[in-house]
């Protein structure tokens, strides 16, 4: 008795509905995103470069403050060790 072999016909598989709207969302989105990024005014290069150097002004300054303190309170720190 010979075993005959069935095989199962190959169906073409079609996206679900819910595939397919994700499919349109993100084409949607990047198409919705360069549309706004033309609606954008941007900022001229001075009014860049005068932030930037802001930014950078008081980060130094910051950067110098904390110093301060981390210096100003080991000092503290070992001088209560000493007495303590």
């Amino acid at each position: 008795m010979k075993k005959e072999v069935i095989q199962k016909e190959k169906k073409e598989v079609k996206p679900t509905k819910r595939i397919e709207k994700q499919r349109w969302a993100s084409r949607n989105f990047f198409k919705d995103t360069q549309l706004e990024l033309k609606r954008v005014t941007w900022p001229d290069r001075q009014t860049v470069s005068r932030s930037a150097l802001f930014i950078l002004i008081i980060f130094v300054f910051s950067a110098i403050f904390v110093s301060g303190l981390d210096i100003v309170f080991s000092k503290l720190l070992i001088l209560v060790k000493e007495y303590w």
